[in-house]
């Protein structure tokens, strides 16, 4: 037997192997927010798809370009939960998608994470137009943002009409459903989205 295949008597390996590598695992909270993620692009690929226009994967757009989701802005990482385009009849948009789990504050100190830097940090990359050039992007870009309560998508409107200034429009909003079930979700993709304000809405 050779020696890589040594084991003790009780036929436990006898320590010539390194022992295995625990697995880290994510909390209930971060794998429930990927299901959510997951579930909400998912519905939306088959509703575009109802409507015959083309569902674009992120992996798509990054493989364009050898890139990875986080978009440099300015020395700092901003980090989309997804992101995705579509191809309509007439023209392509790139969608970059945010859910919102409640967890953060809705302001902070300059260096802490809160809603309000998220926008502040947004609104520099299309001033700077950091997202077309990281991901190649030519297509006009929208924010889709996705809370768990109408309260807290109301106080998102504010601060973004108060931070984004001209690019306010860009950010827009809906309210997740109270079940992720099949029927809610293809529901939920039939609900405009708003823009901050209420000004526009939006079907995809």
């Amino acid at each position: 037997m050779p020696p890589s295949s040594h084991r003790s008597d009780s036929g436990e390996p006898d320590g010539r192997r390194p022992a295995p590598r625990s697995r880290q695992r994510s909390s209930p909270s971060v794998r429930w927010h990927g299901f959510l993620v997951v579930a909400v692009t998912s519905s939306l690929d088959i509703a575009v798809q109802k409507r015959r226009h083309e569902f674009i994967p992120g992996h798509t757009i990054l493989a364009r370009n050898a890139a990875a989701l986080p978009v440099p802005v300015g020395g700092r990482q901003l980090i989309p939960d997804q992101l995705f385009a579509l191809k309509y009849p007439d023209c392509y948009r790139a969608f970059l998608l945010e859910f919102d789990r409640g967890t953060e504050p809705l302001r902070s100190a300059k260096h802490c994470k809160s809603l309000q830097r998220s926008i502040k940090l947004y609104r520099e990359m299309f001033v700077t137009e950091a997202h077309r050039r990281y991901f190649g992007l030519r297509a006009n870009t929208l924010v889709l943002w996705v809370f768990d309560a109408p309260r807290r998508m109301a106080r998102f409107d504010e601060i973004a009409r108060a931070e984004a200034g001209e690019y306010a429009g860009r950010f827009l909003a809906k309210v997740l459903p109270g079940s992720a079930r099949w029927r809610e979700m293809a529901a939920f993709q039939d609900v405009p989205w708003m823009s901050c304000g209420g000004e526009t809405e939006l079907v995809l």
